[in-house]
């Protein structure tokens, strides 16, 4: 080295580094045991639904081991039926003159209760709605009591509670119909839950006690088995009444004190007998629509109609209002919204049929939700957790379910039939598996995820309120031969589309509620007596809705937020439907119809949206199109590397400022950070958009630039000309380096871009001040599953007056840093 010559250099040191937080907030009352709960003294109420598989079943997530479960099918698959605590535990008793049933089918489990096979608790794809109430407490501080008694043949006997009830409820063990008797009605009352006419003689169900009730003679049969549950009003969750009926729909019956989630009516003085049969209404059963709760009769409309903020509401049906009779009621209520945690997971692949029975495995988690879709001309299908036995749905045809498609949901994949559909040999199928969801068997999933069912009324405006979100997205099938439809949050008024070749339509899905999505009077979305099956989603980091206008070009960008792996595109006319995943490679889609893949559907991905061709399905000028993309949620990290020209790692990155021959008084050398051949290059694979790249010395504030013993600075801003002299620092040396970004190129990898990516504001490092650089940032919205080459940050070093020459050096790290 040349006598005089002063070199300093910058040795930049690599760090791979991640820093993640995460702040969550948790804010309840109680605990919060979904589907629904109410919480009153002493007891403790969860309502809910699920779909018979046919073979035994548990109901889980309530949260407690129930004393008490009341079961009903939607259809007239059986009356309803209950277990308490109280009972044998192979016993299950029904509300109609039958006899117990003892081949144990409702078990009072640890966190629920199971089901056997008995057609009124569990016959294959039948919607049963269940009642659990917790906390039977038989002393004076009970407000639920379940018990059971043996008769004495007294003519009069008190059963003991602990406590006045307002409504007690008996069934003999035999073939004698439930009954009760409630606080409104007069001494010596018993109505029964089917269609029997009311018993004013005292011999059943006489009177209440101030701890207890009274029965007469039926009621304590010598040896007879009875079964009893009581509740008694107060906590604002239990209430009961009467009042006249007069055929007047959509009449209020009020003054509960709260909003019921449950209500019982019954038509006590009719006159005829099946105006008589009980009624049993939750707020699952989504509007308008009721059960009968001792008849084998499937559900009906026109009787109670839905809640109110202090009561319910009744049609003009002659089981809740006919006119001139006396109607008995009770009701219990407070629950609390449903909650789901965390986010859906995704999968996809590629199979090749070979026309025998199979299972797809590998897919890392239980699938809610399989859609499969033939290269060739098949229709695209699916199935979701709410179908049972062997059911697999079309997307785009107007068909019932079918068999030998999508067999069954597995612990780690799916299994398929030999439908052609599904699995014709040497054909070549595309495939998307969603898991996660929240599921009403379980009362638990993800809050942007869920999967249901419900039971057609045939009534419009029906509110179907089980999600523990407000969706983006719904998908609704009919099991019968109808269309699937869909509504995304990017439409606007009451319209749906259909995946066929259907122009959008009202009275469909017409509207994405709070906790739900309303349906109207369609056959796709609610023909009375018929099962619809549902899928929705919630707009996430995952997940995301849009619309657009064609232009005609090919090549048009569609924004979207992410590297989608699956795509639906959809025109409002009456154009077929389309899909692409990102299993396809190259110009091909996928039609939902029975067409094989196509050239100038969606024709690439990117990391800011897709492209589309100008195919009518995808891109006709001024057309109007809705899209639904969702994405497998990266499992990756955010990183940072210096890389040469091709990608490679650098291995020791230096930066070498210019030299500066002998210099007397104070002088700035100068370098530029990120060249073609040491490109700095941060990589974000997360799902987190927000990042930070900084820069900052290896050795913190203190650092000097080094050459054995001697030294300068570089973060002392001091003098007349910042950095030349020695400020108040802890050291004794004077020097500053600043770090413009401002003038920096910022390079995006191809299909990405640098929307919401920024650079730095040039500064000076200055101790205790200013520490760390921000060289670049990505905000909210930056793309993710991408990298950004950064190069050209102009580097300034001031060097103090007759600084020692020599070779000098500051090690620097480069760090990323989620936000």
């Amino acid at each position: 080295m040349p006598e005089h010559v002063l070199i300093t250099r910058m040795r930049l040191k690599r760090l791979f580094y991640l820093s993640i937080a995460m702040s969550v907030l948790i804010s309840s009352i109680g605990t919060v045991w979904p589907p629904k709960s109410a919480h009153a003294a002493n007891f403790t109420m969860r309502t809910g639904y699920y779909l018979g598989s046919g073979a035994t079943k548990a109901i889980t997530g309530l949260g407690f081991q129930p004393d008490l479960v009341i079961v009903k099918p939607s259809t007239n698959a059986g009356v309803a039926v209950f277990k308490s605590s109280a009972m044998p535990a192979n016993t299950t008793a029904f509300y109609s003159a039958t006899a117990d049933n003892t081949a144990t089918n409702i078990t009072l489990d640890a966190d629920g209760f199971s089901v056997g096979t008995l057609a009124n608790v569990n016959s294959v794809n039948v919607l049963y709605r269940w009642i659990a109430f917790d906390g039977s407490d038989c002393t004076a501080t009970g407000y639920f009591c379940a018990g059971t008694y043996t008769g004495n043949g007294a003519a009069s006997r008190t059963i003991t509670t602990g406590f006045q009830p307002d409504m007690i409820t008996v069934k003999r063990s035999t073939a004698v119909a439930a009954h009760f008797r409630t606080t409104a009605m007069a001494a010596n009352r018993t109505e029964f839950y089917t269609t029997t006419a009311a018993n004013t003689t005292g011999a059943y169900i006489a009177n209440r006690t101030a701890t207890g009730f009274t029965i007469g003679t039926t009621d304590n049969t010598n040896g007879g088995v009875f079964y009893y549950m009581v509740f008694r009003a107060g906590g604002g969750t239990f209430a009961q009444g009467s009042y006249t009926g007069n055929a007047t729909a959509a009449r209020n019956i009020t003054g509960l004190g709260f909003q019921p989630d449950t209500v019982v009516v019954k038509n006590s003085t009719s006159a005829t007998a099946n105006n008589r049969r009980s009624i049993i209404y939750s707020e699952k059963h989504f509007g308008d629509l009721s059960s009968y709760l001792s008849d084998l009769v499937a559900d009906a409309t026109g009787m109670v109609q839905g809640f109110v903020s202090d009561g319910f509401t009744v049609g003009a049906g002659a089981n809740t209002n006919e006119t001139g009779v006396t109607v008995y009621w009770f009701a219990f209520g407070g629950t609390p919204a449903m909650s789901g945690t965390g986010t859906f997971s995704m999968a996809q692949g590629t199979i090749t049929g070979n026309g025998a029975a199979r299972s797809i495995t590998g897919v890392g988690f239980r699938p809610n939700l399989v859609m499969i879709k033939n290269n060739a001309a098949q229709q695209g299908v699916f199935r979701t957790d709410q179908m049972r036995g062997d059911t697999t749905a079309y997307f785009a045809s107007a068909t019932a379910d079918f068999t030998g498609g999508i067999t069954s949901l597995d612990a780690d994949g799916f299994s398929l039939g030999t439908n052609a559909t599904v699995n014709t040999a040497g054909n070549t199928y595309q495939w998307q598996a969603f898991g996660g969801a929240y599921n009403p068997d379980t009362s638990s999933g993800a809050a942007d995820f869920a999967t249901g069912v419900y039971y057609g009324s045939g009534l419009t405006a029906r509110a179907i309120s089980d999600l523990p979100f407000q969706p983006d997205l719904v998908v609704v099938k009919r099991s019968g031969a109808t269309v699937g439809a869909f509504r995304t949050s990017a439409y606007a008024g009451d319209l749906s589309s259909f995946f066929a070749a259907t122009a959008e339509t009202a009275g469909v899905v017409q509207s994405l509620n709070t906790n739900g999505f309303t349906v109207g009077n369609n056959a796709a979305s609610n023909t009375s007596a018929n099962l619809y099956r549902w899928f929705a989603f919630k707009v996430g980091t995952n997940f995301s809705v849009g619309t657009y206008t064609g232009n005609g070009t090919a090549g048009r960008q569609v924004s979207a937020p992410f590297w989608s792996d699956q795509i639906w595109v959809k025109r409002s006319t009456a154009v077929a439907g389309v899909q692409r995943p990102s299993t396809l490679t190259g110009d091909v889609g996928q039609y939902f119809l029975n067409t094989a893949n196509a050239a100038g559907l969606v024709t690439g991905i990117n990391a800011s949206g897709f492209t589309v061709g100008t195919n009518t399905a995808t891109n006709t000028n001024g057309g109007t199109y809705r899209y639904v993309v969702w994405r497998v949620p990266p499992t990756g990290a955010l990183s940072v590397d210096v890389v040469d020209g091709s990608g490679v790692s650098v291995g020791s990155p230096t930066v070498n400022f210019t030299n500066l021959g002998l210099v007397f008084t104070c002088a700035q050398t100068s370098a530029t950070l990120g060249v073609a051949a040491q490109k700095i290059r941060v990589t974000n694979m997360s799902a987190n958009a927000s990042w930070v790249l900084s820069l900052a010395p290896t050795a913190g504030p203190t650092a000097l630039w080094d050459n054995a013993s001697l030294h300068y600075d570089f973060n002392d801003t001091a003098g007349g000309q910042p950095g030349c002299s020695d400020g108040a620092d802890a050291d004794s040396y004077a020097g500053k380096l600043r770090v413009a970004p401002s003038g920096s190129t910022i390079t995006p990898q191809a299909g990405c871009s640098n929307t919401n990516v920024s650079k730095g504001a040039d500064q000076d490092y200055a101790q205790g001040s200013t520490d760390t650089i921000s060289l670049m940032t990505g905000a909210a919205g930056s793309n993710t599953e991408c990298y950004w080459d950064l190069t050209t940050v102009s580097l300034t070093q001031t060097i103090p007056a007759e600084q020692a020459p020599g070779s000098y050096t500051l090690g620097l790290t480069v760090t990323a840093v989620a936000q």
